[in-house]
């Protein structure tokens, strides 16, 4: 027989209605597809692997490089709800913050206090403006402080600075609606990234979002990474 003929007889056998053949073919096409999926769940897991792998070994230097990114945050350490209640909360900047080379006044003065069994908590760090002191105030009031004093440095009453989305988290769920009444665009966060930050509340997602923001701040240190283009794009402007 000839490849002709066998290749009519088979066009028949098809034509005919030959059971046999349509169940081969669907047959190896359901083999096709079993391949092509093993492809893609062991290329899925090898890259989980190696991913996980890498992880474990910049862990780490990724969450201590995205903690120096929100050194704000030091402020939560300052309002532990075990240290209430409290006679006196001082809040406020870098004018009543100590430092090294020199104690603030209001630190001073807070400690003239400890003897007299006054208790108080000083809440501060440089550069922060009313709109942290709206986003550190619930665990201020958790203090049950019977005296709050805030600093107005009219200096910081601007529409740039920390945009403290990380801490607006921690807002009780029926103050949402009132915080998104307040022109909190203007710091360039959103309602939704508001929503996201309330995850934060349990330390693994805030070690995450450390190790996440540090990597990409490391990754934005290297010198190929002007090569790459720019880190924010540039948006045109209008004519």
């Amino acid at each position: 027989m000839t490849d002709g003929q066998g290749r009519q007889q088979a066009r028949a056998a098809i034509e005919m209605g030959s059971p046999a053949e349509p169940r081969a073919v669907a047959a190896e096409r359901v083999d096709g597809s079993r391949r092509v999926a093993t492809i893609v769940v062991a290329f899925a897991l090898t890259l989980a692997a190696l991913s996980a792998v890498i992880v474990h070994w910049t862990w780490a230097v990724g969450v201590s490089a995205g903690r120096d990114l929100f050194p704000y945050r030091m402020v939560l350490a300052q309002t532990e709800p075990s240290r209430g209640p409290v006679d006196l909360v001082w809040l406020g900047d870098s004018t009543i913050t100590s430092l090294p080379s020199r104690t603030s006044y209001a630190d001073t003065l807070l400690r003239t206090f400890a003897p007299h069994d006054v208790r108080t908590a000083l809440v501060a760090w440089p550069g922060l403006d009313f709109f942290g002191y709206y986003a550190v105030m619930p665990r201020i009031l958790a203090l049950q402080p019977r005296v709050l004093v805030m600093i107005a440095n009219f200096r910081l009453f601007a529409r740039t600075g920390w945009a403290y989305t990380d801490l607006l988290g921690s807002m009780p769920l029926g103050e949402v609606p009132r915080l998104w009444t307040l022109p909190y665009d203007r710091r360039g966060t959103s309602a939704a990234e508001m929503l996201l930050a309330r995850a934060l509340r349990w330390p693994a997602v805030t070690n995450a979002m450390f190790y996440v923001q540090g990597v990409r701040g490391i990754a934005d240190r290297l010198p190929i990474r002007n090569d790459l283009g720019p880190a924010v794009p540039e948006m045109p402007t209008a004519r």
